[in-house]
């Protein structure tokens, strides 16, 4: 179990994500205007384009995707232990691709793009030269973030605050599986993250499989699931019991996606989509039934055409996505979190935009910044940097203190928040981020770089 501010202690470095997400707001609000951003996260299956154009409005910030895509690499078939050279040049050519893409077609500016390595990515002994590779395609540095992270950042831009506290999120990546929620501890006190995190995704569970019981996959799989997926989900859950305790659950990921694609192409534009544990179920006979091939999806039953036409492209995706062999190993992984979560008779979700969630999720919570720009400091030493919690129910209008948190001196300015129904003033020396439950109108932006 961990804080908040050790889960955010990286905005200096260790985990850059969210300081990435900080800095990507900065300009458009700055100029009050609208501005398009971008970013590029590297998988182990994939590299995953997306394209938001924000807008400062009424109650803070918009956002709108005008772009997502994600082109299928190699990058996780790791051979001797190392990335290819072969697959290292063709992530950094799709790479290469989204980056010139952005700026061609959707006018982003280089400096709004952002290029991520998820933590599901391998780290093998060669991974500086893939790093040289996207620094030399975009001349940006490839920054990485851990599983907490993105957690975290799913659960931001995934969950609304008010269900936060009764809420599981749990993802399946292609290199792990994680998941985890916030816990609220003695009034005034931070949130807690408690996640847990397997590393073993839908890729890296079938490469197991695969050496494991070589033409016997699906027998191998099941096999496999007990060991390797459910006992480690299962520590976790006797250690923090939380995990199979909250009520609402989000089930994210690829795999996930695949699930509903197949299972449920009706839905294919609702952006939560309710599963049972029946699903899951129903999902591991659907791709077992004939495990060397993919899936026959049910097209006809979807009666508009429209409808029927968009979900025909997912099924076409899935199919250029993943494996058959992959989707028996997801299917196994998401039973495996059916079983360990206790997810039967719960309230349960695919949020269709979770794979952006690590945008939508500052470009939604952050404010306006204070005008002008300031240098990129030289690097320090890790300093104690505030996070969202609870507001205490207060007056509009009342001045309240924070709590003492230390703010590095590059972020400029202090800020104010403004008086509203549901927010109130911090004074100036305040660095502190108030979680307003409903929307309020707040002042200068905390970060400025």
């Amino acid at each position: 179990m961990q804080s908040l501010p050790t889960c955010f202690s990286w905005l200096r470095g260790r985990l850059p994500v969210l300081a990435l997400l900080t800095c990507l707001l900065v300009v458009p609000v700055a100029q009050a205007q609208t501005s398009r951003h971008g970013g590029i996260e590297i998988g182990a299956k994939g590299v995953k384009a997306t394209v938001l154009e924000v807008t400062p409005g009424k109650e803070g910030l918009n956002s709108k995707q005008l772009f997502s895509k994600t082109a299928n690499t190699t990058l996780s078939a790791l051979k001797d232990g190392k990335f290819r050279e072969d697959a290292i040049d063709e992530t950094g050519e799709e790479v290469e691709k989204f980056f010139k893409l952005m700026q061609a077609d959707f006018k982003v500016p280089a400096k709004n793009i952002y290029v991520v390595a998820s933590s599901g990515l391998p780290k093998p002994p060669n991974r500086e030269a893939f790093v040289k590779v996207i620094k030399e395609k975009t001349g940006k540095d490839l920054r990485t973030i851990d599983a907490d992270t993105e957690v975290m950042l799913t659960i931001m831009g995934v969950v609304r605050p008010e269900l936060r506290a009764t809420s599981l999120l749990a993802d399946i990546g292609s290199g792990n599986t994680k998941g985890g929620y916030l816990e609220q501890g003695t009034p005034g006190a931070e949130p807690r993250l408690v996640a847990f995190s397997v590393p073993l995704g839908t890729v890296t569970f079938t490469a197991q499989v695969k050496k494991a019981g070589g033409d016997k996959f699906v027998e191998t799989a099941v096999r496999l699931r007990g060991t390797a997926l459910e006992k480690p989900i299962a520590d976790a859950v006797a250690k923090n019991p939380g995990l199979a305790k909250r009520d609402r659950v989000y089930l994210s990921g690829g795999m996930v996606w695949a699930m509903v694609t197949l299972l449920k192409p009706e839905t294919v534009e609702e952006s939560f989509v309710s599963l049972t544990t029946d699903d899951i179920e129903n999902f591991h006979k659907l791709v077992t039934k004939d495990p060397a091939a993919f899936p026959k999806v049910a097209l006809d039953k979807v009666k508009d055409e429209k409808v029927r036409s968009q979900a025909g492209k997912d099924v076409a995706r899935v199919r250029d996505t993943y494996t058959p062999e992959n989707l028996v190993a997801g299917s196994e992984i998401l039973r495996a979190l059916s079983s360990t979560l206790q997810l039967k008779g719960k309230q349960v979700f695919f949020p269709r935009f979770g794979y952006v969630a690590w945008i939508q999720a500052y470009v939604e919570e952050q404010t306006a910044p204070g005008t002008g720009e300031t240098k990129k400091p030289p690097p320090k030493d890790p300093e104690k940097v505030p996070l969202p919690v609870e507001k205490p129910p207060v007056s509009p209008g009342v001045i309240v203190s924070p709590p003492i948190v230390y703010a590095p001196s590059c972020y400029g300015r202090t800020i104010y928040y403004y008086s509203g129904p549901s927010c109130t003033v911090y004074p100036s020396g305040s660095y502190y981020v108030p979680s307003c439950y409903t929307p309020c109108r707040r002042g200068f932006r905390l970060f400025r770089r």
